[in-house]
């Protein structure tokens, strides 16, 4: 549906799929164990970590690298936090 609605519009679907992927386990503890048992606050989970814990920021980074090399070289990963869709305009 999607694609369809793209290519009415004009547009070619060059890449799409999910980003985010090596942190989906990380956000799926956040949002389905540690926001039910009230260790964190609800809501959007988009904000800086707080000072006690910032020394995760480096490994996380990490991870988004590693993803980007992957994803860079063409190869899809099968889930995700983010879903994106590369399109070019014309046939």
């Amino acid at each position: 549906m999607a694609e369809d609605l793209a290519t009415d519009a004009g547009f070619r679907v060059n890449r799409s799929g999910y980003a985010n992927s090596f942190l989906l386990p990380v956000a799926m503890m956040h949002r389905l164990v540690l926001q039910p048992l009230g260790v964190t606050s609800g809501g959007s989970d988009v904000r800086p970590l707080p000072s006690s814990v910032a020394w995760l920021n480096a490994p996380f980074r990490t991870l988004l690298q590693w993803e980007a090399t992957i994803m860079g070289k063409g190869l899809s990963l099968p889930f995700g936090l983010s879903v994106f869709t590369l399109l070019r305009k014309g046939q």
